[in-house]
């Protein structure tokens, strides 16, 4: 899953896109009977104002959004049942959804349209962002013993440390399954059951960067020791975002991990998805 035959979006029509929705509002807006439903990656509901801008960013422009009432104790397979009822839901009054995913929440969205193809056919669109189709270094470290004698100078007690705090959280189960042994297990068969026609376009979006905010870097060292010279957003390889099942790619540097959903650094997260709910209606026939 690390090579892509899927076409990449030409960066100067994402920085076109960008002007135009600073320019012009109303380039972002949707349909009436249309609805956006976001989704948070791993510890989101855990962290403060986590997407809360681009969400009031949508309803001030008169559009139905809201966050999907996800967990981070939920396993991607429980966090996909929740997902899927609230698209069900959607579809139940008849309203088509803009699927908009952070991080791990783009997998168990993935297992959610697995489950029920029919959700294809109810999308609009769906943009993924640093999905991730491998697992995070850090996560190898702390819940894959095959790893577990890599650990260097602090790493060697911060780290079981840092296991036993996210045992105690009850997120033991959703972080393991973020390792690089287990994830590309987990998310095959659904990538199986993607339709291969007649479904609504996915936009993956891959970043990374060389600055970072700190609220999600999960530290360098591992990247460094693994994958040395490798781009990454602080918690995921640029590469393992990249899904060749997609309709289209993009790769943005110059944004880390936590940037899209908490901002940071100037970065205008709000905009940010703004532009991707424009450049992803763009993708539609």
């Amino acid at each position: 899953m690390s090579s892509t035959a899927t076409p990449d979006i030409d960066p100067a029509r994402w920085q076109s896109l960008w002007q135009a929705v600073g320019d012009a509002p109303a380039v972002a807006r949707l349909p009436r009977d249309h609805a956006v439903l976001f989704v948070r990656g791993l510890f989101g509901a855990w962290i403060p104002r986590h997407l809360a801008a681009p969400l009031a960013a949508l309803r001030d422009r008169g559009m139905a959004a809201r966050i999907a009432a996800t967990s981070p104790r939920g396993t991607l397979a429980a966090n996909a049942q929740r997902i899927g009822a609230e698209l069900d839901a959607l579809i139940a009054h008849c309203q088509r959804v803009w699927l908009l995913t952070h991080s791990k929440a783009g997998v168990a969205a993935l297992l959610a349209l697995a489950a029920e193809p029919r959700r294809w056919q109810a999308l609009a669109g769906w943009a993924s962002v640093q999905m991730p189709c491998h697992g995070a270094p850090l996560l190898d470290s702390l819940f894959d013993p095959a790893h577990a004698a890599e650990r260097q100078g602090a790493e060697r007690w911060r780290e079981p440390v840092e296991a036993a705090l996210l045992r105690a959280l009850g997120a033991s189960g959703s972080c393991s399954e973020l390792t690089r042994a287990r994830l590309p297990d987990i998310v095959q068969p659904a990538l199986d059951a993607v339709p291969k026609q007649g479904r609504a376009p996915w936009l993956a979006v891959a970043t990374h960067a060389q600055a970072f905010t700190g609220a999600l870097d999960l530290r360098h060292s591992h990247f460094a020791r693994r994958f040395p010279g490798e781009p990454h957003d602080g918690v995921f390889l640029a590469r393992d975002q990249r899904w060749p099942a997609a309709n289209a790619q993009l790769v943005l540097p110059h944004i880390d991990h936590s940037q899209p959903s908490v901002g940071g650094l100037g970065f205008d997260h709000a905009r940010f998805w703004l532009t991707l709910l424009a450049l992803l209606n763009s993708l539609r026939p």
